[in-house]
């Protein structure tokens, strides 16, 4: 139930809604430098009764000092990375709810050992020779809840022309997100 307090992260719906018409629907939203005023413009022409109002991720409570040490990135869990390849610019994005180190020891056996379950990673290494660099993996995102982690690595998938993994790792992201895409795309370059 939410206080008043912080926005809520789900849709809800106004009361006094228009009587007769659909109820309007309000989203809270994180609001993203350059892609929340077009997703705004967007949903607010596309979808009559949805208003959509922008929460911000910085909060009073993180502009206090952290007394406690930031954990090693080789013990973070809940992230989206990205580990390239030593030999070409290839890259793999993937992600995982365990420890990073856990899982890219699982990555680099999956190098060595030939078999069919393997990711695009593992494929990639034994098909071309290749390896990989997990001592040096990069988070890109980090996400506890599953679904939205796995969101977050479609988008990273789709803006890293580099990347060997499948183009099915990207179904069920909407068109509508091709446009800001591209335009992150040129803004990184």
């Amino acid at each position: 139930m939410n206080t008043g307090d912080e926005p809520d992260d789900n849709v809800g719906q106004n009361a006094a809604a228009i009587p007769g018409g659909p109820p309007k629907i309000f989203m809270g939203l994180t609001y993203v430098q350059g892609i929340s005023p077009k997703l705004k413009a967007l949903l607010s022409k596309d979808v009559m009764n949805v208003s959509v109002v922008f929460k911000y991720a910085n909060k009073i409570s993180r502009l206090h000092t952290r007394l406690k040490a930031a954990d090693p990135i080789q013990l973070q869990s809940g992230v989206v990375y990205r580990v390239n390849c030593k030999d070409c610019p290839t890259c793999y994005v993937g992600h995982t709810i365990s420890y990073l180190k856990v899982r890219m020891a699982r990555h680099s056996r999956d190098c060595r050992d030939e078999h069919e379950e393997g990711t695009m990673l593992s494929q990639h290494a034994i098909e071309m020779g290749h390896e990989f660099d997990f001592e040096n993996v990069k988070i890109e995102d980090r996400e506890q809840k599953r679904g939205r982690r796995e969101f977050k690595e479609k988008l990273h998938i789709m803006l890293n022309e580099n990347s060997c993994n499948k183009r099915t790792d990207v179904n069920g992201i909407s068109s509508v997100y091709a446009g800001i895409l591209a335009d992150i795309k040129v803004a990184r370059t």
